[in-house]
Formats: structure tokens, sequence, C-alpha cells
């Protein structure tokens, strides 16, 4: 599983508790480079799991998170050459 480089779930209707979960399974994949999560609901429980685990991705070029109601927890800034949708 450590080979998956794109992972897109947006529009799924998942849960605060279940992206919390998704992410901590996704934290890893060492390789990922697009992360599409966009219009799923973090809030502050899975936005603060996300701030943990972008550490963990060294070749994240593109995370889209946009309409997933995060909370003031996650605080990233995008390497040179990332795109953060």
């Amino acid at each position: 599983m450590t080979k998956l480089v794109e992972i897109r779930l947006p529009q799924n209707g998942i849960r605060p508790e279940g992206c919390a979960e998704l992410v901590r399974a996704l934290g890893q994949l060492p390789n990922l480079e697009v992360l599409d999560l966009q219009d799923n609901t973090f809030t502050n429980s899975a936005s603060k799991v996300l701030a943990e685990t972008l550490a963990k991705w060294h070749k994240l070029r593109v995370l889209n998170v946009g309409d997933c109601l995060l909370g003031a927890a996650v605080r990233w800034a995008p390497r040179p050459g990332t795109v953060a949708a």
C-alpha cells in the first residue's frame, strides 16, 4: 500500500471521526503526492489529526480540503512546487 501516490475522495459524506481515522491511515503512505478530501466534514478534531499527519507526507504536492469545515488547528505552509487547493 505504500506505493499509492494519489487519493481522491471528494464529496463522500465522511464525518469527522471517519476523516480522522482515514488521515491516520493515510499517514502510512510516505509517497503520497495528491490528497483530495474536498467537501467532507473535518471540524476541529479531524483537523488536528491532519495537522499532525502533514509532516509525514514529504512528497505531497496537492492538498484539497476545501469546504471541509476545518478547525483552526491546521496551519500548513506549502513547500515550493506544492498546490494547496
